[in-house]
Order: C-alpha cells, then sequence, then structure tokens
C-alpha cells in the first residue's frame, strides 16, 4: 500500500531537538518501510523532552489519520470517524487500521488461555471424632507441614530459579526456515529501563536493556545475556527455546511472547534504537 506523510514536529532525521522547521511530506512505498519510520517517531518522543509531541498526518486509499507520538507509545486518530480516535496502538496496528479491518481483527489476541472451571463448594457434614483424635491429627498434619516446608527449603536454596523449565520438544530439520521468518529485533517498550531482544539467523539470541545516556543525547544497549536457540514445540505450537529457561512463543508474525511479556518486532537493525555498549 501507498502511504502519504505529513510530519509535525520532528526533524526528518527523527530527532527533535532543536526542530529545524515546520511540516514536511514524504511518501512510504511499503507497510515495512512506513512502520519503520513510526518506531523511530516513537523512539524520537521517549528520548527527549518536548512543547509538542510528534505526529504524522497520513493518507492512504480513502484514509486520512493521524498519529502522534507520547512518551514513546503511538495514539491513532481517524480524521473521519467518531469512534476510532486517540487509540493506543503499535505500528503494526495501524496498518490495519488504515487498511479497514475491524477492531476485533486489529486488536486481535493469536493466543488462548484455558478459563478456570467452577467448582461448587463441597459440603460440610458432621464428624463424629473425639477431641483426643482431632489433637492427634492436629499434631500428625503440623509435622508433617513441618517436614514438607523443610524439603522445600532445602531445595530451593541448593538449586534457585527464577523461570522454571518449560516443556519443549525440539524439532529437527526445520530450524532454517522458523530462524529466518523471525529474525529481527523486539522491544517490549520505547522507554528507559525496557528490554529488548534480538534473533538472528543464525540461531542467537541476545538480549538487552535501553537506557538514556546524557552524553551522548540518545539511547545505549546494555548487554543482559546471549544464547543459542533451538527450534522446536510448545503445547503443539512453534516455539524457540533460548539456553534452557527463556521460552519464545510466536504470537503471529509480529510479535513475540517471553516470560509473560510481549515483544513487538522493531523492523529495523539495534543500531536504529541507540549504540551497544561493550
Amino acid at each position: 500500500m501507498h502511504y502519504s506523510a505529513s510530519y509535525r514536529y520532528i526533524n526528518p532525521d527523527f530527532s527533535c531537538e532543536p526542530l529545524e522547521g515546520g511540516t514536511w511530506i514524504t511518501e512510504y512505498l511499503d507497510e515495512e518501510t512506513f512502520i519503520t519510520a513510526l518506531n523511530r517517531m516513537a523512539i524520537a518522543s521517549s528520548q527527549h523532552a518536548v512543547v509538542d509531541f510528534p505526529e504524522v498526518e497520513v493518507r492512504a486509499k480513502n484514509k486520512r489519520v493521524t498519529v502522534r507520538a507520547i512518551n514513546g507509545q503511538l495514539y491513532y486518530t481517524d480524521l473521519h470517524s467518531q469512534n476510532h480516535k486517540d487509540l493506543k496502538v503499535v505500528p503494526v496496528e495501524i496498518v490495519r487500521l488504515i487498511a479497514g479491518l475491524p477492531l476485533e481483527e486489529v486488536f486481535r489476541s493469536e493466543t488462548t488461555g484455558d478459563e478456570e472451571a467452577y467448582l461448587p463448594p463441597k459440603r460440610k457434614h458432621r464428624s463424629g471424632a473425639s477431641p483426643l483424635t482431632k489433637l492427634l491429627a492436629l499434631i500428625m498434619m503440623c509435622g508433617i507441614l513441618g517436614f514438607c516446608a523443610k524439603l522445600i527449603w532445602e531445595d530451593l536454596t541448593r538449586m534457585p530459579r527464577l523461570h522454571s523449565v518449560p516443556h519443549f520438544i525440539p524439532s529437527l530439520g526445520s530450524e532454517g526456515g522458523v530462524l529466518r521468518k523471525f529474525a529481527d529485533v523486539y522491544v517490549s517498550e520505547y522507554r528507559e529501563g525496557a528490554m529488548l531482544f534480538e534473533l538472528t539467523r543464525e540461531g542467537q539470541f541476545a538480549r538487552y536493556e535501553m537506557w538514556f545516556s546524557p552524553q551522548r543525547n540518545s539511547f545505549v544497549l546494555v548487554p543482559i545475556d546471549v544464547h543459542k536457540v533451538q527450534v522446536g514445540l510448545h503445547a503443539g505450537e512453534t516455539a524457540l527455546l533460548a539456553g534452557e529457561i527463556h521460552l519464545l512463543t510466536p504470537l503471529g508474525e509480529e510479535a513475540i511472547k517471553l516470560h509473560g511479556v510481549t515483544f513487538q518486532r522493531h523492523h529495523a537493525e539495534l543500531s536504529s534504537i541507540g549504540e551497544v555498549l561493550k
């Protein structure tokens, strides 16, 4: 799809200070380039304290919309609709909204969780046990509870873990295609202290933290760890396992869930976010 974009309160190199002029216009011939530009605008809004938040007016097909970047978050408004105003979105959702998809498809969740089943309360029955029997039973239960607590404590002190080892079945023969499909940078949020990771075609997983550097006047990326990636199955679905405990479950083609947090595809190199510190 072809996108015509008119930017305000941001420079053509996606910096915010100092502002060099007024409105500037550009064209995007494909979705990926457009998504990259929206990500860069979100990053710029989180790096600097601004008086006017960066925004872009987009024309595509019969749509005329505005997208505003506020502290790393994007907000979408359809200028021809009363219902689509100030929707908090990510770039791929903006593309879907402009394409005219209904909201349930734009914000669709590609994972389903098992609902908790209702268990009716058990009926209480009168006990015919004597007070002595109850006392002996209580003493026995306390002894068992203390013994179990001791075993659990010993286990935790010997092998402390932040995350349990997930159930994962390696799948041989399909690694290359899956790694090529999901190789990219993935970001949880564009803000100081946020985490991001990079998946490479060679099967390497690297995590970073995003911090603002006053000396560089931009973000820097602090490495956390690096692991080799296996491709396989988790709960019958394609998944990737980095190291022993980092289970990555794809949510479609634009997001991956890691330890309960959703990371969105960045569609650009690490250097577009910040310099990697050695």
